[in-house]
């Protein structure tokens, strides 16, 4: 009865929930495996008399002990097989370790399972129904599917062979089954595996049917009447001959039909086409699989090309690992078994946006992959997209790259998501103490060259060609892609590097220097020397200690000459791994092993708490209580911009970003940076602002080919021209 009662229940929640309920079941056993010993290559080697028997290489012995496995899987196939050491048996201890690899295993392979609460259909073995284990279940929130250890697997097709087979099917008086089809399901059940005797106990219950309905007719026949019965047996073999008839022509008519193929074939063999076969046109798949290091990966089909979002490239920065390098999936025990669904794109690292707002997740190392094909003939230049409004946050920016974007400028996209502000940059030394080599910062730099390093490895099997590699930075992510080239930890990686509206002003100070200036932040954490404490740290609470200086760029007119060095925080630290020596002294000693084009636009910096309406006197006042003014500039100032709200702008833009740029792409004297300045003008919600300007991101619109503009002047414009194809190009079509 108590397996009755498991079954209705079962069967009820089926019925309320359908195949959601299905689809949450995770169920595992246990098993004995024999496993095959090979002979080793140099076994296989011996010498041996020509007259010798011939052994075959890489002969398999069984062994002599069985090895026991955990195995747990849904209905989509298989999540996990854990195998035991050779001569351990599963214990409470054992089941536990298992339960946590479990869990991994379901957040790889089945996204929002979790979320969505799994059920687990365990036998009530002393391992599983121990006190730790019901605690871990506890800790996962798994919901256990209480049962008696003997249940079936409950399903409704098998619950009506338990009846049959084990006659213990409820009286008409008992408790019924609840109302409702359950064999008229439209999605077909999946059988998971046979456990408990289930093949035998269908085998049973067939050859019992087959019995109980031959002694029914001969038990019919004989209380015929015998002429009835005579007419019954004439019958039966006019019916057997008939069947006999059809099987025959069947036989010959699918022969003959076998043979006419063949004829065909052996003719029209020799006149058909020898070319490659045309694969079968996207539009008619929904899913496409491609291989990456750590396991196959799934995506979808959207636009004619193939999305990819949400891919793995290091190991999650969470734990320990806060604050740490980060390290590529290398490991075994760091990838996935099975296909990797990536449909969804992963929450973005914890940043500060340029509206307060502080969002993401700390287990965010993830890149999204967007090509026009999965394949090796003609591989695709590759562009990897770096955009944040600043090192705090506002990633990605502009550059949100899509399959559509990717199949019309034929280009493979890759965009990954970095840590930002505290989490990605923070210099300390207590970090630096727990380090080796002694040192800290640059985090979220350590991010891009991992990725960089992960589609050397990876991006061929999506179409894209390794050696053809372009960096396209914006804003602050243009500053990171500057460093980049000035990395001794990225030569040979990319080819080109595209640089728009970044910061020309770079770290120089020493490592001790800038931990100096992070140590009043680290003290307001309250943690003492407790590298465990601040690892621990609720992330939202450390992101809220941010001091209000560190959150945004500096935006408007400086008020003092040495304003930079006391008010804006520098979050790139010369580390001395990924950055040693000032951008423009390691251009000098290394040389820049890279195409470079630099540029921006003339309104990149627009002041966020400045209003558009101004009139020419509050303009005037205001650049006149700048350094502009201290200096007896204001009339020439004015001159030159004009005394309204565009030439503020373009002022304050030449000042914090342009001419910075400019200089830092003069610096390089061994061969010219490009440089270029877009002035073409659009009212533009990126700037917030009711006059034409020209925004910050104007320019990364028109090399994406996504800025269409308006005037004739403007559709003419050269940069318009330039699309994604030329950014795989060499140095000369860059500058073009």
């Amino acid at each position: 009865m108590q397996r009755l009662g498991a079954a209705l229940t079962f069967l009820q929640r089926y019925h309320d929930d359908g195949d959601e309920f299905l689809d949450r079941i995770v169920t595992g056993d246990e098993t004995w495996i024999s496993h095959f010993t090979p002979e080793t290559k140099q076994q296989s080697m011996y010498w041996r008399h020509s007259g010798s028997p011939v052994r075959t290489k890489f002969k398999q012995t069984l062994s002599v002990r069985k090895v026991m496995c955990t195995v747990f899987w849904d209905r989509k196939g298989i999540l996990l097989i854990d195998f035991l050491p050779r001569g351990e048996t599963v214990n409470a201890d054992r089941y536990c370790e298992t339960l946590r690899k479990l869990r991994r295993a379901i957040q790889n392979k089945r996204r929002g399972m979790l979320t969505a609460g799994v059920v687990l259909l365990h036998d009530n073995a002393r391992p599983h129904s121990a006190r730790r284990t019901a605690a871990v279940l506890t800790e996962f929130g798994l919901e256990l599917f209480d049962h008696p250890p003997t249940v079936l697997i409950l399903l409704p097709a098998i619950f009506t062979f338990s009846c049959t087979s084990r006659n213990s099917c409820p009286p008409a008086d008992a408790t019924k089954i609840p109302e409702g089809n359950f064999a008229s399901r439209e999605r077909p059940l999946f059988l998971l595996t046979t456990v408990h005797g289930f093949e035998r106990d269908i085998v049973t219950i067939r050859h019992s049917q087959v019995r109980q309905i031959q002694l029914e007719r001969s038990l019919t026949r004989e209380k015929m009447d015998p002429d009835k019965k005579e007419e019954l047996d004439e019958k039966e073999d006019w019916r057997e001959r008939v069947r006999a008839l059809s099987k025959f022509k069947l036989i010959v008519g699918g022969s003959v039909i076998i043979l006419i193929l063949l004829i065909i074939i052996v003719a029209i063999a020799p006149f058909g086409s020898h070319h490659y076969t045309a694969p079968i046109p996207v539009e008619e798949e929904h899913f496409k699989e491609a291989l990456t290091a750590c396991g196959p990966v799934e995506g979808l089909v959207e636009d004619g090309a193939f999305a990819f979002r949400g891919i793995p490239y290091a190991v999650q920065p969470t734990g320990k690992r806060r604050w740490k390098p980060a390290e590529p999936l290398n490991k075994l025990e760091s990838c996935w078994d099975g296909v990797l669904p990536v449909h969804n794109s992963t929450a973005p690292c914890w940043q500060i946006y340029p509206s307060g707002k502080i969002d993401g997740a700390e287990d965010c190392l993830t890149l999204d992959v967007f090509t026009p094909q999965v394949g090796y003939m003609n591989p695709l230049p590759v562009v990897m997209l770096v955009g944040a409004e600043s090192l705090s946050g506002g990633s990605p920016g502009a550059l949100r790259p899509s399959a559509l974007l990717a199949r019309d400028k034929d280009v493979v996209f890759v965009r990954p998501n970095f840590r930002l502000g505290v989490l990605g940059f923070l210099a300390a030394e207590i970090l630096k103490n727990d380090s080796y080599p002694p040192t800290s910062g640059n985090y979220g730099l350590s991010d891009l060259v991992v990725v960089l390093r992960w589609i050397n490895l990876n991006i061929e099997h999506f179409g894209g060609d390794k050696n053809a590699v372009t960096l396209l930075g914006h804003r602050a992510g243009g500053t990171l892609v500057t460093a980049l080239t000035a990395s001794r930890e990225t030569k040979g990686l990319f080819l080109n590097a595209w640089v728009s509206s970044g910061a020309g002003i770079f770290p120089g100070i020493e490592l001790i220097e800038s931990e100096r200036v992070s140590a009043e932040f680290v003290e307001t954490l309250q943690c003492g020397d407790n590298l465990q404490c601040l690892r621990k740290k609720d992330t939202e609470e450390l992101l809220d200690s941010v001091p209000e200086l560190w959150r945004h760029p500096l935006q408007d007119l400086p008020r003092t000459d040495d304003e930079s060095s006391s008010l804006k925080h520098q979050w790139l630290v010369l580390d001395g791994k990924y950055l040693q020596k000032h951008v423009t002294d390691a251009w000098k000693t290394n040389g820049l092993h890279a195409n470079l084009v630099m540029g921006s636009t003339v309104h990149a910096d627009v002041p966020p708490k400045l209003y558009d309406n101004w009139t020419g006197e509050q303009v005037e006042n205001h650049v006149k209580s700048s350094v502009v003014g201290s200096k007896n500039l204001t009339s020439e100032a004015l001159h030159r911009y004009g005394a309204d709200w565009p030439g503020l702008i373009a002022m304050i833009s030449d000042i914090r970003t342009v001419c910075p740029l400019l200089y830092l792409s003069l610096s390089y004297k061994e061969k010219i940076i490009p440089f270029y300045l877009v002035n073409h003008t659009r009212i533009s919600s990126h700037s917030q602002s009711s006059e034409p300007l020209a925004d910050v991101s104007v320019d990364v619109e028109a090399i994406l080919g996504q800025y269409e503009g308006e005037t004739h002047s403007q559709k003419k414009c050269v940069i318009v021209r330039l699309n994604a194809t030329s950014l795989g190009g060499s140095g000369s079509e860059l500058a073009a």
